[in-house]
């Protein structure tokens, strides 16, 4: 590759690594550790694509919308988690706010930290039991966050209804280990679990695979609870 190539590359690279740090939300969730090396249990979890090699010319205007794939793998990983722990034994939910206080409590008595407790829920169901009971508080770090009434402050996410079929997931990030392949990140030079390749396919073409590398362990099986929410 030529070197004004190379640097609209790195450019792109480092945006993407931006885009996934932001949106990151495995991170909050789960509690992570980094490994040199992988088995046959791990997953890779991410996307690839292909692009036109001249959209990197220089005489190219800048290419918008690439970095938005960090944000594409950081939600595809929580699709992962999901599809990993949603099989579990659920608690069928009317609804009672006084249901989901004792649920979020119970998960709370096995935290070994404090703030350290999320809810991944569905956007409308979510948006209607939360917000007219608890209020949302948006902040910059989060899809937002609730106050219980000790005053605790609990992450809240939101995915799509049909990857959650009506069900709340309460979480306790010690409950789930999350084991990734280390990546060095071109941002500081610090860990990174995101790994962003590019080849080149004959003269024309770039090949992008962004991705991470995962195993979920489950530690602590009172770290989770689900509500599950019956079906009209």
């Amino acid at each position: 590759m030529t070197s004004d190539i190379s640097e609209r590359l790195k450019l792109s690279i480092q945006a993407i690594h931006s885009t996934f740090n932001r949106t990151d939300k495995l991170s909050h969730i789960t509690n992570l550790h980094p490994v040199e090396t992988t088995d046959g249990k791990f997953t890779k979890v991410g996307v690839a694509f292909r692009i036109e090699r001249l959209l990197f010319e220089p005489s190219e205007p800048p290419l918008v919308g690439l970095e938005e794939y960090g944000s594409v793998v950081a939600n595809a990983e929580i699709d992962y988690l999901l599809n990993n722990f949603l099989s579990a034994k659920s608690e069928i939910w009317d609804l009672s706010p006084s249901v989901f206080s004792q649920s979020v409590s119970a998960v709370f008595s096995h935290a070994q930290e404090k703030d350290s407790v999320s809810i991944i829920m569905p956007y409308e169901i979510g948006y209607d039991l939360i917000d007219k009971n608890y209020g949302i508080r948006w902040d910059n770090e989060t899809n937002g966050f609730v106050y219980m009434n000790n005053g605790t402050k609990i992450r809240i996410y939101h995915m799509r209804d049909e990857t959650l079929r009506n069900k709340f997931l309460i979480i306790d990030k010690n409950a789930i280990k999350t084991e990734f392949k280390k990546q060095i990140s071109p941002i500081g030079n610090g860990v990174s679990r995101l790994d962003v390749e590019v080849k080149e396919i004959g003269a024309l073409q770039l090949r992008f695979e962004i991705k991470t590398v995962l195993k979920f362990h489950l530690q602590n099986a009172n770290g989770i609870k689900i509500l599950e929410i019956p079906a009209k």
